[in-house]
């Protein structure tokens, strides 16, 4: 890992930015997080020798916020003006471990600073950017590309410094940024990003936007507080539980109290769902996550939520467009579902959860171009939906057959199959089951001509 870049923030109201294409990854690499070295002196003039409690550390990263932003325009912000501690709360979870340095005695935000001196601390603020322990052995299937790398913008923000009486930040703060990415064989990868969304609660019912629920909490209390005492939660219509308290869902149903310490935040708010390790892929849950008060205990509910999105058609096409041309790979691209291009399927994986997985972008230098549907431009031009020869020529073939058959539905399989392949053929949280896509259509049209 290698420092690209140092942010520095003059004072308070302050703001930095990392430009696009400041942040450069080696090819053959993924990067799984950012990792900010932040430094800053804190001068001590309280008349006692003292550490910062949690309390303390807690308020005083609450005065910084960061905005992360990637895809054509910027337009996805998965961590949109968050606070540090709240940052922090996303990485325990995604991570599985606390951000190095914020326990830290010795050099970190925990160090004792010595009265009527001035005493450098450093911790690393973590930005998760695919990182998901829980997946055990195919965490590594999220992560940023080099190309998705070099157009993602960084922006800091430090708004006040709160610490207790007596005790004030001296100079600059800065964070030197450093990729936190590994070597990957293959093609480089694109990944939509899981998102942090906030909603309180109307007529005893809060609701997050649609998606790949990873994430959701009760923001107002840690869980030993929570007043949420009879509650039922719902992901679109399935049924998560009902007539329980959330510390009685934490343990009876979602078994978190297994999670590693580290990753478990519900002693910063109450976890009302989450992923966990002994979940495989296809078990997560695609939909619309809600929570109800069965009985009113708790004046509003305060839902947060980490979601992966459903990216639009037209921003997949755009987003293709945008790695192929001049800012980004500057040649011709294929992108390919991760699903199909690693066979993660199986034949198990349901459709609905095909969007939330990431983009493989081929070259015309990779052998296995011409073996994938998926979605071409040249070089930044208009993206299209493309189907090997081969693959027309038998697909073709066993579509009449099956309509020859009179088995439609069998008919229908193959024109599914070739389409699940490529980029955004699924735009619905259920799958095909309920609605078609651009992509769908278009492949239809190339298997029945």
């Amino acid at each position: 890992m290698k420092k690209l870049s140092t942010l520095t923030l003059t004072g308070q109201g302050t703001q930095a930015l990392l430009e696009k294409g400041k942040l450069v990854l080696g090819k053959g690499r993924l990067m799984q997080g950012i990792r900010a070295l932040m430094t800053v002196s804190i001068a001590n003039a309280s008349g006692t020798s003292r550490a910062l409690t949690d309390a303390e550390r807690q308020s005083f990263l609450d005065g910084y916020s960061l905005k992360l932003s990637y895809g054509k325009n910027g337009r996805r912000t998965p961590y949109n003006m968050l606070t540090l501690t709240r940052l922090q709360r996303i990485a325990r979870f995604l991570y599985g471990s606390e951000w190095e340095g914020y326990t830290s005695t010795t050099m970190g935000l925990a160090r004792t600073l010595t009265t009527g001196a001035t005493t450098q601390v450093q911790l690393y603020v973590t930005i998760p950017t695919g990182r998901l322990w829980q997946l055990g052995a195919q965490r590594r299937l999220f992560g940023v590309g080099r190309t998705q790398a070099a157009g993602m913008q960084l922006e800091l923000f430090r708004k006040v410094d709160v610490l207790p009486s007596g005790f004030t930040v001296s100079g600059n703060v800065t964070f030197d940024i450093i990729p936190d990415d590994y070597s990957k064989k293959g093609p480089e990868q694109w990944t939509y990003l899981p998102e942090w969304l906030e909603v309180d609660e109307t007529d005893k019912v809060a609701r997050l936007p649609r998606g790949c629920v990873l994430l959701a909490v009760e923001r107002s209390s840690t869980l030993a507080a929570s007043q949420l005492t009879d509650i039922a939660a719902f992901v679109d219509g399935e049924e998560l539980y009902t007539n329980m308290s959330a510390a009685q869902a934490y343990t009876q149903v979602l078994d978190l109290p297994n999670q590693p310490a580290e990753g478990d935040i519900s002693d910063r708010e109450t976890v009302l769902y989450s992923i966990t390790s002994d979940m495989e892929l296809r078990d997560w849950l695609s939909g619309n996550f809600r929570v109800e008060q069965i009985t009113k205990t708790l004046g509003t509910t305060r839902l947060g939520g980490l979601v992966i999105p459903i990216p639009e058609h037209g921003e997949v096409l755009a987003d293709v467009a945008d790695a192929a041309g001049k800012n980004g790979r500057n040649k011709t691209l294929k992108a390919v579902s991760a699903a199909a291009y690693y066979g993660i399927a199986g034949g198990e994986l349901p459709h609905s959860l095909y969007p939330y997985l990431p983009m493989v972008l081929l070259d015309t230098d990779d052998k296995e171009f011409q073996r994938f549907p998926g979605l071409v431009s040249q070089g930044g031009g208009a993206t299209d939906v493309y189907l090997p020869g081969s693959l027309i020529a038998n697909g073709r073939a066993m579509y009449a057959q099956a309509m020859a058959n009179q088995e439609p539905a069998l008919a229908e399989d193959v024109v599914r199959q070739a389409a699940l392949a490529v980029p955004g053929c699924v735009q619905d949280t259920h799958g095909l089951s309920r609605q078609g896509s651009p992509v769908l259509t278009s492949v239809r049209a190339l298997l029945t001509a």
